[in-house]
């Protein structure tokens, strides 16, 4: 799914739970990986395993080596000098996208089944404009509510790497433009105590299906201007 709505120069892979193993090659971690991983359950070494193969395919399709990708302090994926990137993982569905620095600043994907939020969690993850905002969407096939969701995951993949700091999911004010399968974010967070109010505002593209939905950022570079 993120293959039709990455832009040119930026490299992708992804997997499907009936495709894992059948295309992916699930190759040994580097030790490095090995050792950022600490006494994770099966099932998460699994998805671990599977997320670095699509990872390093996707580094090859751009050009690059098959290199370790090791976990950060944060863990987040701490790619190759030069590269920016990002994973996501859920229920059946594995992805990673990369591209070269010098066209884009910072990448986040998400990726989530297709099914409603539980509505315990609205009041943490949506503004009152937003949950208003979701009641006027039209019904094609998409849980909205999950899609503002994983928009506001991709907006955090992207915010994280270029300011170091994070967000709580109130920081960030989605619009969802359905039509054009596109949405807005306006981010608006102090990140440090009794500083200044930092605010970006992100552009991303969407995609679902049944069982699936996909949000991207891909954010240019001033260089690349891509």
């Amino acid at each position: 799914m993120i293959e039709t709505i990455c832009p040119e120069r930026v490299a992708c892979c992804s997997a499907r739970r009936n495709t894992f193993g059948a295309g992916i090659e699930l190759s040994s971690l580097f030790e490095i990986e090995e050792q950022g991983l600490g006494k994770a359950v099966p099932e998460r070494r699994l998805e671990f395993r599977i997320g670095r193969a699509c990872a390093r395919r996707a580094l090859v399709r751009l050009g690059s080596d098959p290199v370790a990708i090791p976990i950060g302090a944060s863990r987040e994926p701490l790619w190759p000098e030069g590269v920016v990137g990002s994973i996501s993982h859920c229920e059946g569905l594995v992805m990673a996208a990369v591209a070269k620095r010098s066209n884009y600043q910072s990448i986040g994907i998400d990726a989530e089944v297709n099914q409603a939020l539980p509505p315990e969690v609205f009041s943490t993850v949506f503004s009152e404009d937003e949950l208003n905002r979701l009641d006027a969407l039209p019904s094609v096939g998409v849980c909205w509510d999950r899609l503002v969701f994983s928009a506001k995951e991709s907006v955090f993949k992207t915010w994280y790497p270029l300011e170091k700091a994070w967000l709580d999911f109130t920081d960030c004010d989605v619009t969802i433009q359905p039509s054009m399968q596109m949405f807005t974010a306006h981010v608006r967070a102090t990140l440090h105590r009794n500083g200044p109010c930092t605010e970006r505002n992100y552009v991303g593209r969407f995609v679902f299906d049944a069982t699936h939905l996909v949000t991207a950022i891909f954010c240019p570079s001033v260089e690349g201007k891509a």
